[in-house]
């Protein structure tokens, strides 16, 4: 059986920096699609050096506080621009798509909730670099690439 301290080691071993290399992020047909994903992205790789700095000693807990405020301001934003494209331009599948983004704001907002009652890295780091990475990747490369691919008959760029 492994001890705590096994488990924290390795889990500090399977968080590193960056959370994903920009240049393996996927594309999808609009640009503006795509740098927002990159902001996203940017500051997604800021959060989890802080946290991977975090595991290994010390957490800065208000610059991580500060860093995870912005990402679900930003992610907000994000989805809040999507949304308002999906709906100026009837795309069918925006139920779904503008439900993802509700139960995944809603999932950052419970996140963030928990780091701020116990200021706990590891659920965080955790989080982002496993369950955030693996859902980016999925989103992007099914939901954000049938919308972009939708939305870029009706968008100038």
């Amino acid at each position: 059986m492994e001890t705590l301290l096994t488990c924290q080691v390795l889990a500090m071993n399977s968080y590193r920096s960056p959370v994903l290399d920009p240049a393996a992020m996927p594309q999808v047909a609009l640009a503006s699609m795509n740098t927002t994903h990159r902001e996203e992205l940017m500051l997604v790789n800021q959060l989890g050096a802080l946290l991977a700095q975090g595991m290994g000693g010390e957490a800065d807990e208000p610059a991580i506080s500060a860093k995870v405020n912005e990402w679900i301001e930003h992610t907000r934003d994000h989805f809040a621009r999507e949304n308002q494209l999906m709906q100026a331009h009837d795309f069918p599948p925006y139920p779904m798509h503008s439900g993802e983004h509700e139960r995944v704001l809603q999932e950052l907002e419970k996140l963030k909730q928990q780091w701020l009652d116990g200021k706990a890295v590891e659920p965080l780091a955790h989080f982002l670099f496993v369950d955030w990475l693996e859902w980016f990747g999925q989103h992007v490369n099914t939901m954000d690439r049938i919308t972009a691919q939708f939305l870029k008959g009706f968008l100038i760029e």
